[in-house]
């Protein structure tokens, strides 16, 4: 293949709406990845991408995760609207892998869009396995991991306007769902 459809420069080779259409949820509204985790699983290749999508008009987003395979075949897709009842908005802001398993952290947010880091782990199978929230204003843009931990980054406090605090947010987590620690930096 060359060109716009193939492998050559500036080409792809292949182009898949992930999840499928209508999307993550049968209102087919707003939706957008922002992240991607490579796993190999028993010598197989996966992808794992992350983002957000509405489920209904009048909310700004829910955290999706779909799995795919390397031909781009969508092999799952796992949300968090059924348990969001009473929340505005949710995203995926990255994925990790560790151990076979996949990690999501982005934010979640209140009616108030009062916004706290969000990290969810799943099963190779799609199955949810824990889900944590910080108590405090933030959100996590960034995850890694290390040996058997988990590293999330973001920032916490709030952004209401040009004097208002926002913190470094540096966390490591185990594979478990315990904090080890978590550390803010004063810009």
């Amino acid at each position: 293949f060359t060109g716009a459809t193939g492998s050559g420069y500036g080409g792809d080779i292949w182009d898949q709406q992930t999840p499928a259409a209508p999307g993550a949820f049968s209102y087919g509204g707003g939706e957008g990845l922002s992240a991607l985790a490579l796993a190999n699983e028993n010598g197989t290749n996966f992808i794992y991408a992350t983002g957000s999508g509405q489920h209904d008009g009048g909310n700004g987003g829910r955290v999706f995760i779909s799995k795919l395979a390397e031909d781009a075949t969508v092999l799952w897709t796992q949300t968090d609207g059924a348990e969001m009842v009473g929340e505005a908005y949710s995203s995926g802001r990255a994925a990790g892998c560790l151990d076979g398993n996949v990690y999501v952290a982005g934010v979640t947010a209140d009616a108030n869009l009062s916004g706290q880091p969000y990290l969810r782990k799943y099963a190779p199978s799609g199955a949810l396995i824990w889900k944590r929230s910080d108590a405090f204003v933030g959100l996590y843009n960034g995850i890694t991991t290390l040996g058997t931990n988990l590293y999330a980054v973001g920032y916490s406090g709030t952004n209401t306007g040009p004097t208002a605090p926002l913190d470094f947010l540096v966390e490591k987590w185990d594979e478990n769902g315990n904090q080890i620690w978590s550390h803010t930096y004063d810009r």
